[in-house]
């Protein structure tokens, strides 16, 4: 670990967790992405102290990053469990199709929370973009992450029955009971993650059921 900052050229939170670049090789142009996470400052909610540790840069190409990101969002769930995921009829019964797929996965096991419906960019196409950045990072930095992914598709959808009643019953009845299982070990919380109220309720639950706290 080292001391450091986080932030940009003024030491300022970063918003996002990527950049484009295009670059000529031979007689064709090609798209460049990088991942940012240089230093990842954490915080134990136990010790209360501060440190920096730090994640690679990424640099790949766009081509491999989108194979990346399917790999990553298929490496631990079966074809069983993304048909269960789209056939879900309810935000329990995902809850516990992402359970099954967590005890398939090593220990420790950690989650990334941050903006997604609510707050950060406003954009929940934008929110999912970052997020996904930031679930790729910590992958690549060999963390064993629960990526939520494949799931919020079908939360979208259920959000349309009649029967959703908005405020926290998706947080309640879908979360909750993946952070109460105790398989969840250290969940990150990605920049600007106060914004949302998802992330907010996750914060406390964290804080109120001692998983370790870490601030990217």
């Amino acid at each position: 670990m080292r001391e450091g900052r986080w932030g940009g050229a003024g030491n300022e939170p970063l918003p996002n967790a990527e950049f484009t670049n295009r670059w000529v090789c031979g007689s064709s142009v090609k798209t460049e992405r990088r991942i940012i996470g240089e230093n990842v400052r954490e915080k134990s909610p136990l010790r209360g102290i501060f440190v920096l540790t730090p994640i690679p840069v990424l640099c790949i190409t766009k081509e491999a990053i989108l194979q990346e990101n399917v790999y990553m969002r298929n490496k631990y769930y079966t074809q069983e469990d993304l048909d269960y995921i789209n056939r879900a009829r309810n935000f329990i019964e995902l809850s516990e199709i992402a359970l099954r797929v967590i005890r398939k996965m090593p220990q420790p096991i950690v989650q990334a929370c941050g903006p997604i419906a609510t707050g950060g960019t406003g954009s929940l196409e934008m929110n999912l973009k970052i997020f996904g950045n930031f679930i790729q990072a910590l992958v690549r930095d060999g963390k064993n992450v629960f990526d939520q992914m494949p799931f919020e598709e079908p939360m979208q959808r259920l959000k349309k029955e009649e029967w959703y009643r908005g405020g926290d019953q998706v947080l309640v009845e879908f979360y909750l009971p993946i952070f109460e299982s105790g398989l969840i070990k250290r969940l990150y919380f990605i920049p600007r993650w106060e914004t949302s109220f998802g992330a907010s309720w996750e914060h406390e639950q964290a804080i109120r059921l001692g998983i370790e706290i870490v601030y990217l």
